[in-house]
């Protein structure tokens, strides 16, 4: 199979439908954009402003200008997903199956570790032109590729461009054949790669895990050595963290919390949501910034169901009772602010004791869903700015 065909029109509307009844000067509109977008790309005519570089949290980030340029992303990922084959690891998934490894009386070792400078260390022009050399990809995809790639290049991004699409796709095919390597090893009876996070059940003490981990990965990818952690022994005596899960043995039996770090997450965003009060004085929109939290919400709008985030969303393995810490937290902070209040703003207490409904608890059993505007959750998330 090949990606042969140009870009049009159609392909970019059946991508991303209007999910809204919409005008037919809105349609003409959008499809007159999206039409002179396949035009210029079809002919190899690139524009510079297409892309632009962002910071999030540290990281070196390509956003795509235009919704239509994302499209075009969105569509050569599924193109190539498709033809190479390639399915995304599953995160539930995969803690189900280290829940139930955890719990096998059989003994062994676990051993986890991370991927340094994942997508910055993977060559993407070595790697797009190894796919080209199969064959696989049409000149037009090819070209605009290799534009997208020196263009991040100039930007001042090595490596693949983190916040494109395709990205994905290509670590998983440069790391093809060291997931292969790491599964069909005599030692290995578990192996599990979520992007550059690994985890290994294995028979054998390695002596020198990373070492042996290191000499398995292609190119210039080495592993992170204060992530690593290896030889732990199994049945789990301690604990191990994954993929925003904490998952350690109580009383002989296997209980599965939030990871530290991502509890001290919540923590900084209550925190951050109280300070931002003590600003603003607005007890309603501090209200909306622990539901927010303490809750799940659609993170897109499609027809055939809403994409799902939140507490129960993102971490439903957590075993009951594992967010009585948090809510413990959270109370001593709403109860610390309706003192604060009592002095300062006493007209708003009777606002703020409605805030002691909320917990996370109570989010993730019930698995309840709010859904906000966007000028809501914007509104929200500006209080992040104080963690």
């Amino acid at each position: 199979m090949r990606i042969l065909h140009s870009f049009t029109m159609e392909e970019l509307n059946r991508i991303s439908p209007h999910h809204r009844r919409i005008t037919d000067a809105e349609k003409d509109k959008r499809n007159k954009i999206r039409t002179e977008i396949c035009i210029q790309i079809n002919a190899g005519v690139y524009d510079d402003s297409w892309l632009t570089k962002k910071t999030i949290k540290g990281n070196s980030v390509i956003a795509p200008t235009t919704p239509e340029i994302s499209i075009v992303y969105t569509k050569i990922y599924k193109d190539l997903s498709r033809i190479y084959k390639i399915k995304q690891a599953d995160r539930t998934q995969i803690i189900k199956q280290v829940v139930g490894l955890c719990k096998d009386e059989n003994k062994g070792y676990i051993s986890k570790a991370d991927i340094q400078s994942f997508y910055e260390s993977i060559p993407a022009i070595e790697q797009l032109e190894k796919m080209n050399s199969d064959g696989r990809i049409g000149v037009i995809t090819y070209n605009f590729l290799q534009w997208t790639i020196k263009k991040c290049a100039e930007l001042g991004v090595s490596g693949l461009p983190r916040g494109i699409s395709f990205s994905p796709v290509f670590a998983e095919l440069y790391l093809r054949n060291f997931d292969r390597s790491m599964i069909e090893n005599d030692s290995v009876y578990y192996y599990a790669r979520f992007v550059d996070d690994i985890l290994i059940f294995h028979t054998k003490d390695f002596v020198d895990f990373e070492t042996f981990v290191n000499g398995q990965l292609p190119g210039n990818l080495n592993l992170k050595s204060a992530k690593t952690v290896a030889n732990i022994a199994t049945p789990l005596v301690g604990e191990i963290q994954y993929l925003g899960y904490k998952i350690r043995q109580i009383d002989d039996r296997i209980f599965v919390q939030l990871a530290d770090s991502k509890e001290e997450k919540f923590k900084r965003k209550i925190l951050a949501s109280i300070i931002c009060y003590k600003i603003e004085k607005r007890p309603r929109l501090l209200e909306k910034r622990i539901r927010f939290i303490t809750a799940n919400y659609p993170r897109k709008y499609r027809r055939n169901g809403d994409l799902l985030a939140g507490i129960y969303y993102n971490y439903p393995m957590l075993s009951p009772g594992a967010l009585k810490q948090i809510d413990s937290f959270l109370h001593e902070k709403i109860n610390s602010i309706i003192d604060w209040a009592q002095k300062h703003t006493p007209d708003k207490v009777e606002a703020l004791n409605k805030i002691k409904r909320y917990s996370f608890s109570m989010g993730w059993e019930k698995r309840i869903v709010y859904k906000l505007s966007l000028a809501s959750i914007t509104d929200i998330r500006k209080a992040w700015r104080y963690e």
